[in-house]
Order: structure tokens, then C-alpha cells, then sequence
């Protein structure tokens, strides 16, 4: 087939989509308009320039069974390959893919295999089968026409016996359970038994959205009494690992159908650990109270595990955070192995809530870390490790522990595993400087959020971006990731807390400082003593004193500002981390003004001069220079300024960039590019992209890498293209590090 009728428009989009090498095209309509015809031609002309054409098509046997339109796919070239090609392509894993021969069909439809093969060449002749090794419907339409035709009892006698044959052959659980999923449940055993071996195997290829949707039809079947607790408990860790909020009720059912009191507590548990992973710390402590006093003195490692997960979770948020306390200091008296981690987290992030040393917390979470290994046993204890760890400014040993993270979480599917992993390397790259590597992980884990049912903890990523995007200058960006969030009336706990001080630093960046205030105010009411039940000190993690002098001090309250700067800073003295003592040095800097203030000033750049956290030393460098550059000091203040530059463009800070360039004017000096061109005009996103593309990845890497679409590629590029007023990527290496200068 080369030719079409009245098609011109759509077979040009096929002949584009030929001529540039790859993409995607979309070809949709009501049935009967022509849409397999097109799709034949455009395979047929693929096939003429020398691809390899693989099809594929989805039905409802695929719907239920992990990748199998991707295992369709390379159905026919293993088909079509000789018998040694075949063992190798079919060696290791890949053994359980056999295809299904026309045996299959001829067992289904009870007669004889020569007569079967007579059959299916007549359906071929009249365009009902496609010719080919393995028996397929030529049309989607045709195959639902058939199946219509038969009768709910007859059709499901035939996809049992498919299901049967397949399992009997060493099929995969998935194709087996494939023909059972859409059968009327009947209370079959051995349909329950495929269906749980299929959602095992899908959990072990990580697709736990697949095995889900298999639990929960082999929960319709129903299991029997004796095994519905197990069934639940199954599902529940599937629909956990797919963000799925559904894993709290099927778990809370299952305890009721249990009366042992340790296999109450180890369901207990279970639910508290699901509540946790959709952030909802408050259910999940209520549960672990209760379950530890049902549980008594029966078992002690039990009630350890169970109290590890209870001061973690209690201290995620402030009405539990009081009832930790007692436990941490039983807990830690116990000396049963499976608490180490959890026990670890829980002290050494009342140590940070209390203000302790980050040497003292660092050290704690990393002997925890190496006793852990890299394997992670609970997604949300191993997060806060991690954020406590960033906060005390342990950035190499995050990045260590990421790289393992990412790779359990990429082999095993768990949406609540994208999340934690990828909102920590956001906040990483944030706290480094990396703006747009920033921004792309903590789109990841916003994505994941917003597809699941993560809503309470949508704040860990959605402030991250709003930072980002108030460094980079695109503030709209900004007030649409807050916009996510609820504007008022947030229970306070370690992830709302950060919800007023994003919001602060936004409308500080929109010259709104009193309403700025305001936000930094609430803020910190929400960090008090009072409202956590400790004495809460804020040394790293939020920095709210600091913006709320800043803001005092575009009011015109000079000695509010003061005040508060130098609150902050006693504190992150005592802290110790640089990041940390930087930022406060520099507000307590431009509070003081004068020569004290150039003191200050001078020492937080000094401070962060040690430090990774590159775009806070461009900041103080900044005002560094600035403040020299006012007392008269215009030619001393052109070095940190150009410093200032460099880095602001490095990060991808276009305001500070803009800003530092108007300084060094302002010094007599002549910087060398306007910021609405260059470099420093881009986007976080658009470097991100520029930066891999100059690597030498090509489009659809990237796109891979950043999880988005070779059409937000291409439009980052020309985008990015045109700002480094370059022509292609060949050119990008060079205008890259021209933009350093």
C-alpha cells in the first residue's frame, strides 16, 4: 500500500516525521475513517528508507498486564529470526517471552491443528487474521465484533482456557493473568493464585500500578476467608508503592479480619507505614499508639519497629511532635537492631529542631547510613535522614547516597521512592546552586505527587521550585507552584512550615515587604516553642529571621532588623554549618551597615569561600561589593563583583546576575553582556537542556533524562538558540563558557 486518497495533509506529517529522524505522531478519528490505513503506509514507508518497523497494539488483554504492548513490539522480529538468532535473543530473562504458535488456538477452539491452520488461512483470505507466523486480527474492530458475538459464559470459558493453556506452556504471570482479569469472578482458587503470581511479578519488574489493578481484582474473586488479610496486605503494598491512597483502607480492613495480637501490630504497622508515605503523619501515629498498647509487652522488637516509625513520624508534625519524647528515650534503651535508623532520624532531627551542632547531628545520621547500606527499607525514614543531613550541609554524602536511591527507585517503581528521591536532589541542587538541575528533579517528584494521592506533602517540592524560580527571576512561575498549595490555615509540621517562608521570599522579590513581614512572621510562629512542645531554634532550615530583617529593613525598621539578624545569627554560630552562618552573616551585614556592617559582610564571604553552596557566596559577594562601592571603595569592589557575576551565571541567577551587572557599572566597569541576552537570559530549564545537548546528548536522551517530551526539548533549544544568538547545538559548547566571563 503506497497511496491514499484525499490524505495528502496527513501523509506529509508522516513524511516529517521520516525526514527528521524520530518523534511522535498521533493519528486519531472515529472507527471505519481510514486511520490502520494510514498507519500501513507510514510503515510501509519507514520499511522503504531502511527502519526496522515494530507494531504493537493495545487491547484489554494488555490493560492488565505489565509492558505488553511493549513486549508485542518485538514479537515479530523474534519470529522472524533463525533458530540461533532466536536462543540469543531469548537468553537470560527474556526465555519467558515464547510467543503463542497457532497450538494455542486450535486447543481453545477444540479441533484438530490441520484443520486449525486451513481455518486460519481462510480468515487470512478474507482479511480477518493477518498472515504471520502467530494468529492476530487484521483490526481492533473485528476482534471486539467477535467477541460480542459471544456469550459472557462462552467468552469466559475461552479465556480461561487461554489463561490455562498459556500458564501450562511457562507463559509469564502477566499474559496468563491477562486472559483472567476481565473473567466474571467465581471464586476460583487457582484464578486467585495466577492473579496473585502476576501482581508479584509485576511488583518485582517495578510496574506496582499493574499489580494494584491485579490485587484488586483478585479480591473480587474473592479469596477466601482465611486468605482476604493476606490479599489485602498484597494490594495495599502495591497501591502504597503506586501512591495510591487506597492501600490505607485495604490495610485498615485487614486488621479487622485479624485477632493475634503480633500479627495485629505487624498490620499496625503496615498502615502507619502507608499513611506515612502519602505524608499523613498525624493517622499514621495515632495507629502505632494504639498498636503499641494492644501489643503490651508480647514482643519488644516489634514494639521497637513500631516505635522507630512513631518518632519519626511524630516529629514531621507538631501535634504529635510532643509524644515523642518518652518513646524516643524508651526506644533507645531497647537494643533490638531494626530501630538503629529510625532512632538515628528521630534524635538527630530533635537535635536539628533544637538547634544542636551540625557536626553532632551529621555525625549521628551518618553512622546510621553506613550501618543501612544502600538498600532503603522505608522511603520516608531514609527522606528525612537525607533533608536533615542537607540542612547540617552534608552535601557529599547526600550525593552519595542518592546515586543508589535513584537506582533502587528506577528498578523498583515506587512512586513514593521518585518522590523522596527527587524532591532531595531538588533541595540538594537547590542548596548548591545547581539551579536547573534543580529544577528538573523537583519536577519529577511534583509530577509523581500530583499523579498520586501525595497531596499533604505536596509542599516539599512545590517550595523547592518556588525558590528556584524566584532565583532565576521567572516569578509567575513562582505564585503558580505556591498556587498549589493552600493559602492558609497549614497544621504546622516540617513540610508547611516551609510553605510561608517560600512565600515570603517570593513577595520579598516582588517588592511586597511588609506583606513579605508577614509571611516571615507566621513562619516562625508556626517553628515556636510553644506550638512544637521543645525549644525550637530555626539555624538552617528556613532562615526566617533573616528574611523578615530583610524585609524590616526596605520598611525603613533598622533596629527591628537588627534585632533579628543578630538572633539568627548567635544561632548559627552555634550551628556551625557555612551555608547557614553565610546567610546569617550577610543579613546581620547589610542590619549593621557601616564598617561593621562591611565586617560582616567580609566574613560571610569568607565563610562561604569554604563552602559548595556557590549561588549564597554570589549573593554575598554581591552585597560584598555593593556595600564597597557606596562607602567609595569603587575599584576594590569590582573584584568580588565580577566574582559575584561568574557564579550568578553559572547558577542560572539571572536577577542577581542583572543586579551585580549594574554594580560593576556603577564601579566604572564595562561588563561584556546584557542579562536579556546570553547566558545568563536562560532559563533554569532551557541550561538544563543547552547543557546536556552540549554534552552531546542527543534529543530523546535528554528528553529520557528529564522526563518530558522531545517537543519541550526542541522548544528549550530554539529558545536557548536564539537568546546565545547561536544556530545549532554544534555552537553550544562554545557559547556555554563564554557566558563565564
Amino acid at each position: 500500500m503506497g497511496t491514499l486518497c484525499e490524505r495528502d495533509r496527513e501523509l506529509a506529517a508522516v513524511d516529517a516525521l521520516l525526514e527528521r529522524r524520530g518523534g511522535v505522531l498521533v493519528v486519531e478519528g472515529r472507527p471505519g475513517i481510514g486511520k490502520t490505513s494510514l498507519v500501513e503506509v507510514a510503515c510501509s514507508r519507514a520499511d522503504g528508507l531502511g527502519y526496522q518497523v515494530v507494531r504493537a497494539r493495545g487491547s484489554e488483554l494488555e490493560a492488565g498486564f505489565a509492558f505488553g504492548v511493549v513486549r508485542q513490539l518485538f514479537e515479530r522480529r523474534l519470529a522472524a529470526a533463525a533458530a540461533g538468532e532466536r536462543a540469543a535473543l531469548l537468553a537470560g530473562p527474556a526465555a519467558a517471552a515464547g510467543p503463542l504458535e497457532l497450538r494455542h488456538a486450535a486447543q481453545i477452539a477444540s479441533v484438530e491443528m490441520s484443520s486449525a491452520a486451513r481455518l486460519a488461512e481462510g480468515l487470512v483470505r478474507v482479511d480477518v487474521l493477518e498472515a504471520g507466523d502467530r494468529p492476530r486480527f487484521v483490526h481492533p474492530v473485528i476482534r471486539a465484533a467477535l467477541e460480542a458475538s459471544l456469550g459472557g459464559g462462552e467468552r469466559d470459558l475461552a479465556h480461561r482456557c487461554a489463561a490455562g493453556l498459556l500458564h501450562a506452556d511457562g507463559a509469564p504471570p502477566g499474559q496468563v493473568a491477562a486472559h483472567l482479569a476481565g473473567v466474571r469472578p467465581e471464586g476460583d482458587g487457582w484464578v486467585l493464585a495466577r492473579l496473585r503470581e502476576a501482581a508479584q511479578a509485576a511488583m518485582d519488574g517495578g510496574a506496582p500500578q499493574s499489580a494494584a489493578s491485579l490485587l484488586s481484582r483478585a479480591l473480587d474473586e474473592p479469596p477466601p476467608p482465611g486468605q482476604r488479610a493476606g490479599v489485602l496486605r498484597e494490594a495495599a503494598r502495591a497501591e502504597a508503592a503506586a501512591g495510591r491512597e487506597m492501600a490505607c483502607a485495604h490495610l485498615e480492613e485487614a486488621l479487622q479480619l485479624v485477632t493475634g495480637r503480633r500479627e495485629r501490630a505487624e498490620i499496625a504497622l503496615e498502615v502507619a507505614e502507608a499513611y506515612a508515605a502519602l505524608f499523613r503523619w498525624v493517622n499514621a501515629v495515632d495507629v502505632l499508639e494504639h498498636a503499641l498498647a494492644e501489643l503490651g509487652e508480647a514482643d519488644q522488637e516489634l514494639a521497637a519497629r513500631l516505635e522507630g516509625e512513631l518518632v519519626v513520624c511524630g516529629l514531621h508534625d507538631a501535634r504529635r511532635a510532643g509524644r515523642v519524647a518518652p518513646v524516643l528515650t524508651r526506644l533507645g534503651s531497647r537494643r533490638a537492631e531494626a530501630g538503629n535508623e529510625p532512632l538515628a532520624v528521630a534524635r538527630a532531627m530533635t537535635m536539628l529542631l533544637t538547634g544542636r551542632p551540625a557536626d553532632q547531628i551529621a555525625g549521628l545520621l551518618e553512622e546510621a547510613l553506613a550501618r543501612a547500606g544502600p538498600e532503603v527499607e522505608n522511603w520516608d525514614t531514609r527522606a528525612a535522614l537525607l533533608w536533615v543531613l542537607i540542612t547540617a550541609e552534608r552535601f557529599a554524602a547526600v550525593e552519595r547516597s542518592l546515586k543508589p536511591m535513584l537506582a533502587q527507585v528506577h528498578r523498583g517503581g515506587s512512586a513514593r521512592g521518585f518522590v523522596a528521591g527527587y524532591s532531595t536532589l531538588g533541595l540538594l541542587n537547590l542548596r548548591l546552586g545547581a539551579l536547573p538541575e534543580a529544577d528538573t528533579a523537583a519536577r519529577v517528584a511534583l509530577s509523581v505527587m500530583q499523579e498520586g494521592d501525595f497531596a499533604p506533602g505536596l509542599a516539599f517540592a512545590a517550595t523547592v521550585l518556588a525558590d528556584i524560580a524566584v532565583e532565576a527571576g521567572e516569578l509567575t512561575e513562582a505564585q503558580a507552584m505556591l498556587d498549589l498549595l493552600p493559602q492558609e490555615g497549614w497544621p504546622a509540621g516540617v513540610g508547611t512550615v516551609l510553605i510561608p517562608a517560600a512565600r515570603g521570599r517570593l513577595r520579598l522579590a516582588r517588592g511586597r515587604a511588609a506583606d513579605a513581614l508577614a509571611d516571615f512572621q507566621a513562619c516562625g510562629a508556626m517553628f515556636g516553642s510553644e506550638v512544637w512542645g521543645m525549644p525550637t531554634r530555626d539555624t538552617g532550615y528556613l532562615h526566617a529571621r533573616s528574611g523578615a530583617a530583610l524585609a524590616l529593613l526596605r520598611l525603613g525598621q533598622h533596629r527591628r532588623a537588627r534585632q533579628l539578624a543578630d538572633a539568627e545569627l548567635a544561632d548559627a554560630r552555634v550551628f556551625g554549618a557555612p551555608r547557614a552562618l553565610g546567610i546569617a552573616l550577610r543579613a546581620a551585614g547589610l542590619a549593621r551597615g557601616g564598617r561593621d556592617g562591611l565586617t560582616l559582610l567580609r566574613e560571610s564571604v569568607a565563610v562561604l569561600d569554604g563552602s559548595p553552596a556557590l549561588l549564597e557566596r554570589a549573593h554575598s559577594l554581591a552585597e560584598l561589593g555593593a556595600a564597597m562601592r557606596r562607602s567609595g571603595e569603587r575599584a576594590a569592589a569590582r573584584d568580588p563583583l565580577a566574582r559575584a557575576l561568574e557564579l550568578a551565571t553559572r547558577c542560572g541567577a539571572r536577577p542577581l546576575a542583572a543586579r551585580v551587572r549594574d554594580e560593576l557599572k556603577a564601579t566604572g566597569a564595562r561588563p561584556r553582556r546584557p542579562w536579556r541576552t546570553g547566558v545568563e537570559a536562560l532559563t533554569p530549564s532551557e541550561l538544563r537542556v543547552a547543557r546536556l545537548a552540549a554534552e552531546g546528548r542527543s534529543n530523546r536522551e535528554i528528553a529520557c533524562e528529564l522526563y518530558v517530551t522531545l517537543k519541550a526539548i526542541e522548544g528549550h533549544l530554539a529558545r536557548a538558540y536564539a537568546k546565545l544568538g547561536i544556530e545549532g547545538r554544534a555552537q553550544l559548547p562554545h557559547a556555554l563558557a563564554a557566558g563565564k566571563d
